[in-house]
């Protein structure tokens, strides 16, 4: 399954679905990461994440959807040159008719109430180690939540990333590292 659509499936229904779902209460998830997302998210993150969604349009050429790509998602690197052009074009999907669009939940954009989300009481109810990659320039998980985050709940651990805006492209031997090293602990 492609990045973009794991993470945003992932991270936009993991608290939902966690303890709530009745058919997941038999097969509890052992050990949770988050990509820089949290159980409270304002409007105003919410707004700009699904302007940045909306912006991607279907490209003619998948080199089209490349260089979009390469200049909206400036935020989720640094990346080497050989990183981006492989996130760039992980990111992509053909569609039928041949072109290019951006591989996504399209919830991202539609289906979702305006406004601030918050879900802190699901977040307290998850028993599991949880880490959370967090890119610390990110509109849509701000400091203040990721200190509740360290110290509610499960407590999360914590793996920043500087100079990295909302979702790390997930790219660097730290951050492959860190969630390996955190998957396989016991």
């Amino acid at each position: 399954m492609p990045y973009e659509r794991f993470h945003s499936l992932v991270n936009l229904t993991t608290y939902r679905y966690l303890l709530i779902d009745p058919l997941l209460t038999n097969k509890p998830i052992n050990k949770l990461v988050l990509n820089d997302i949290g159980p409270f998210v304002s409007a105003e993150g919410r707004a700009g994440n699904a302007a940045l969604a909306s912006a991607a349009g279907i490209y003619d050429t998948e080199e089209e959807g490349v260089q979009f790509i390469l200049e909206s998602k400036k935020a989720f690197g640094p990346f080497t040159h050989e990183a981006a052009q492989k996130f760039a074009r992980d990111s992509l999907s053909k569609t039928e008719t041949g072109k290019w669009r951006l591989h996504y939940d399209p919830k991202i954009v539609t289906g979702r109430e305006p406004g601030a989300t918050s879900i802190w009481r699901s977040w307290d109810r998850i028993s599991s180690p949880v880490l959370t990659i967090w890119g610390k320039d990110s509109k849509l998980l701000t400091a203040e939540t990721v200190s509740k985050m360290q110290t509610t709940g499960p407590k999360t651990e914590l793996l920043a990333v500087d100079n990295v805006g909302h979702c790390p492209g997930l790219t660097t031997d730290m951050e492959i590292d860190k969630i390996k090293s955190f998957l396989l602990e016991s």
